[in-house]
């Protein structure tokens, strides 16, 4: 898999990847103009949103009605080095669920591709390549 970012002013960007297209941005504040969320946000999104995916997985096998389900994702920042340093989610549930489909949802949320790969971090390369 492979996405592009192409700077389009000041600090925006659009990424694009297969054929979808999204800008990330920066608030006013950090010399942005705030037209889309920025990169610890997308970051926060993409493992709120993979987390949903694996809870309406698992929801949708047994109740039909699926409208309603919430993910709300919160994080603190740490430095040394300037990171995240902790994320909470929450997932608001559609309806009532006994205790073993709670933790039955929660176990399967948590085979989330995103929050594996931050608990078994990837290998990153940065390469330089001249136009």
């Amino acid at each position: 898999m492979s996405l592009t970012v192409k700077h389009l002013e000041r600090m925006k960007f659009e990424v694009e990847c297969r054929s979808h297209k999204i800008v990330v941005d920066q608030p006013k504040s950090s010399d942005g103009t705030d037209q889309g969320m920025n990169p610890i946000e997308l970051f926060n999104a993409g493992l709120a949103s993979c987390a949903a995916f694996y809870a309406i997985t698992f929801l949708s096998r047994r109740i039909n009605k699926l409208g309603g389900l919430e993910v709300k994702s919160s994080w603190n920042y740490t430095e040394h080095p300037h990171r995240v340093g902790e994320i909470s989610l929450t997932i608001r549930l559609p309806c009532s669920l006994s205790e073993n489909e709670r933790k039955g949802l929660i176990g399967t949320a948590e085979h989330c591709a995103v929050k594996n790969s931050l608990e078994y971090p990837p290998k990153i390369q940065i390469t330089l390549k001249d136009q």
